[in-house]
């Protein structure tokens, strides 16, 4: 399975070789991708006449029995970079592919400057965009861990609790369950703060009568989730009820209506329409939803600015939203995978609002 996709990469890039640097963390997804390595510091090179991952003495036996690679063992004798650069000249590569945007600028001169390079980032997010069945299956477990783990968190939750509290014990669940940790930083917005997209859990203390955005997720074997469901502490006034109302038809109405072949901007202007007939449009500011995988945002794009083909196999989310600032805020988020007919929903938990006691 790897060995096939590095072969494709090395094709449709047509370079002598691909190399992927994975010394600042950001390209760790792709060398997870391509070799199933899960270490934080190597470097992929992928040529017509052989395959060769550079780690250090801490990660070598791990790199060895996880891709089954030939190894190259990099020792601080020399700068990583020169060394990097005069592996490369040794194998003969003249025109380098590299995803040129996850590398800063200061390390791509290091090892770069002076050879011809290609991007491809572009190949690597097509590449990735389309879920494997055991893909699915890692993201399907990072699903059930962390629904599991928000239904137990609905009993500790109470007025007086602090945001992050809940927001920890949710964590700590979700690791319980077998979680490597969440897949971002836990979102526990109660009352006016839910109105924020991204509030992310504060001291702010629960109170009686707060509607709460809960936005949630975790990793599982690299993989994530990334779920939103709405808690109210007691019973939700008539007006949360009717933007929860809203938010929830809109999200239907995408789900409905999305096929495989739509492009991104189509599907968001499902829900997108939805929310502006009933007066609200202005109160919707992010996108429809967006790719999950190895990364939390990753490709494909559901936004009104996307152009991505929505095909068979992609995976993503689904989370319109209504914010009413200094108020309250509605957002309801499932996990969905394109099919020949249309998405089918891989989250499970009940999509009305879990009323709990103060």
């Amino acid at each position: 399975m790897y060995r096939n996709r590095r072969e494709k990469l090395l094709e449709k890039s047509g370079a002598d070789c691909v190399v992927l640097v994975n010394i600042e963390g950001s390209s760790r997804p792709s060398l997870i991708y391509y070799t199933g390595f899960t270490g934080t510091f190597a470097t992929l090179v992928v040529s017509g006449s052989g395959e060769w991952l550079i780690t250090d003495s801490r990660y070598t036996e791990q790199a060895s029995k996880q891709t089954g690679m030939s190894i190259v063992k990099y020792e601080s004798r020399k700068n990583f970079y020169e060394f990097l650069r005069d592996f490369i000249k040794e194998k003969g590569c003249k025109t380098i592919g590299v995803e040129k945007e996850r590398l800063s600028v200061k390390v791509f001169e290091m090892i770069f400057k002076g050879f011809d390079v290609v991007e491809v980032d572009q190949i690597t997010r097509e590449q990735r965009m389309v879920k494997s069945e055991e893909e699915l299956e890692k993201i399907k477990k990072a699903i059930d861990i962390a629904q599991r783990a928000f239904l137990e968190m609905l009993d500790f939750i109470k007025a007086g609790r602090t945001e992050r509290e809940v927001a920890a014990f949710l964590e700590y669940k979700m690791k319980s369950f077998g979680a490597e940790g969440p897949s971002f930083d836990t979102i526990i917005a109660s009352g006016y703060r839910s109105a924020m997209p991204h509030g992310v859990a504060s001291d702010k203390k629960i109170e009686e009568g707060d509607l709460i955005v809960v936005d949630f997720g975790c990793v599982y074997d690299g993989y994530v989730s990334d779920i939103t469901r709405m808690v109210s502490v007691g019973e939700p006034t008539g007006e949360m009820r009717k933007i929860h109302s809203i938010v929830l038809s809109a999200q239907r109405e995408a789900m409905k209506k999305a096929k495989s072949g739509m492009r991104g901007d189509e599907i968001d202007g499902f829900a997108r329409s939805c929310i502006e007939r009933a007066g609200y449009g202005d109160e919707f500011g992010h996108g429809l939803g967006h790719g999950i995988g190895l990364e939390i945002h990753e490709a494909p794009r559901v936004s009104r600015l996307s152009r991505d083909i929505i095909g068979e196999g992609m995976v993503f989310t689904i989370e319109p939203g209504i914010y009413l600032e200094g108020k309250f805020g509605v957002r309801i988020e499932d996990n969905v995978v394109m099919e020949r007919e249309g998405v089918k929903v891989l989250t499970s938990l009940d999509r009305d609002i879990f009323v709990v006691k103060g």
